[in-house]
């Protein structure tokens, strides 16, 4: 009785296949990540330490220059996409001829918008019409000079004010 052993080559065996699976997923998902970590920013990464911390320090003393002052402030989304800021004093009231309010998305810097807010009656402001869509939003509220700041931040979509203070 003659048997034929012939063998098969490598590139017919079933199991070979199966096992070379694993890594190759492994190779091409490494790829994929490489990719993705040249092309795209790290925008929330800060690459001067030692500035930032400098401004954390002018942050904190325009923050109790406002306590000091005694400024909170209550902050409107209108229906017409206008922010509307009623400023409070409670000491040394003084009319601002312009403020500046930052807006910071809380996930796309792209989105980010300085806006000057005008007088619009007592201790109101306004800003020219936006079109910010939902999601977390921080503000920085400030005089034309940077002399004091005001922080909050707003889900807008589920809530249209928040209140403004010092941090």
């Amino acid at each position: 009785m003659l048997t034929d052993n012939v063998t098969k080559p490598w590139y017919k065996h079933k199991w070979l296949w199966f096992l070379l699976i694993g890594p190759g997923i492994v190779v091409v998902a490494s790829i994929v990540t490489i990719y993705i970590a040249v092309t795209k920013s790290d925008s929330l990464i800060v690459d001067d330490y030692y500035k930032e911390g400098t401004t954390i320090n002018e942050n904190i003393t325009k923050d109790q220059k406002a306590a000091k002052l005694g400024l909170t402030a209550e902050l409107v989304i209108g229906d017409d996409q206008r922010i509307r800021v009623f400023l409070h004093q409670t000491k040394n009231p003084v009319k601002y001829p312009k403020l500046k309010l930052f807006v910071q998305h809380a996930a796309n810097e792209k989105l980010d918008q300085h806006i000057e807010l005008q007088p619009d009656g007592v201790d109101s402001y306004v800003s020219k019409q936006l079109n910010l869509p939902i999601g977390k939003w921080y503000f920085d509220l400030s005089d034309s000079n940077g002399d004091w700041k005001l922080t909050g931040f707003i889900k807008f979509g589920h809530e249209f004010q928040t209140a403004l203070k010092p941090a």
